[in-house]
């Protein structure tokens, strides 16, 4: 592994801060070299060894680790469940791990259809605990089994029902966070009066408000015409929410921000109702061209997801002793097939879809 910020941390220097977290923090603080190289890798190609490990079980522990950072001038580096393909959550840096202690559903509000969690909730084990509610939180990338609220917020992560359901910036409404400083606010909401008050505030905080509008109201012009109009946009700061004032939610810069601008130790999630019925429709074409071109087409009859599968997906999941006995569903020797899925309330309603479907 080449030099690196980790590796220029001398020995003393990290007993030193091993030594500061362990007297401040009550969750595990590990600094041992089998821990450092376990943390050193995510689900990316990247390998970057920490300065070390904390695991903390309180917000307490979250504002100490900050705090040491910011008088040993080191990085700090939330992570969840390591499930980014980009290096997000690997750097040199004290890493801290939200997802042992810090991962509990902490209240459900049915009739407004939101819930407060903890950044370490694994998405999956979420909408589990959603189920006696009929509600779930809509944001489902692949890895929803492992990768956890925090790390969807970070990365604004969306999935396969994107479609109907947006992205993790529309989901969204607050979040507590610890910032750089060691100030602990949160961000949510506000309206005119808010806002000003934010505003014309003292501290780090105020500062933020200040320059995000600022960065905001200065390159507007530039802003809106170079942020992509697309319906996946997770790419970089979303400045783009701040070309108003009204509404003004500094929640939207800290959604996609990848751990960069604080510390989240709460959520304040929106839920969507769970879908009554699914219909899937299997969709065959010569080639994924044409597969492809049909895509916008198949978008005017209000899937909730569409999921494409080429040839070379075919053909491996045939030569796959665990996947072969599934592919009854594929016709022929399609070029490329379309997965179309349809929410609906009854069995007529997802028959009416399917067949105007087939029809066009």
């Amino acid at each position: 592994m080449a030099t690196t910020a980790a590796a220029r941390v001398h020995a003393s220097e990290r007993a030193d801060i091993e030594n500061a977290l362990k007297r401040r923090v009550s969750g595990e603080v590990k600094f041992d070299p089998f821990t450092r190289v376990l943390y050193s890798t995510d689900a990316s190609i990247y390998q970057m060894e920490p300065v070390g490990v904390v695991i903390p079980r309180t917000v307490e522990d979250v504002l100490a680790v900050m705090e040491v950072a910011k008088e040993s001038r080191v990085p700090v580096l939330p992570r969840a469940g390591g499930t980014s393909l980009a290096g997000q959550t690997v750097n040199h840096a004290i890493v801290t791990d939200f997802s042992k202690y810090l991962n509990q559903l902490i209240e459900v509000n049915k009739e407004e259809q939101w819930a407060r969690v903890q950044p370490g909730i694994v998405l999956d084990d979420l909408n589990r605990q959603l189920l006696p509610y009929g509600l779930m939180y809509a944001p489902d990338p692949t890895t929803s089994n492992r990768a956890c609220v925090g790390g969807g917020v970070g990365n604004n992560s969306c999935g396969a029902h994107s479609v109907i359901y947006g992205k993790t910036i529309d989901h969204v409404k607050e979040v507590a966070v610890v910032l750089s400083d060691g100030t602990q606010t949160s961000f949510q909401e506000l309206d005119a009066r808010g806002l000003e008050a934010k505003l014309s505030g003292a501290g780090l905080e105020a500062e933020i408000y200040r320059g995000v509008r600022r960065l905001a109201q200065e390159n507007a012009a530039e802003i809106e015409a170079r942020y992509p109009n697309i319906m996946r946009r997770v790419s970089g700061y979303n400045l783009d929410e701040f070309l108003t004032d009204s509404p003004f939610n500094m929640t939207k810069m800290v959604v996609g921000s990848e751990g960069t601008l604080c510390m989240i130790t709460e959520v304040k999630i929106n839920l969507v109702p769970r879908p009554t019925m699914t219909a899937l429709a299997v969709v065959h074409f010569e080639d994924i061209f044409r597969a492809s071109d049909a895509v916008q087409h198949i978008l005017e009859h209000g899937p909730s997801s569409i999921e494409i599968m080429d040839n070379h997906v075919l053909e491996r999941s045939r030569q796959s002793a665990g996947l072969a006995s599934n592919m009854a569903f594929i016709e022929g020797d399609p070029g490329a097939v379309l997965v179309v899925e349809f929410y609906g309330e009854s069995e007529a309603e997802l028959t009416d879809k399917t067949n105007k479907l087939k029809e066009d």
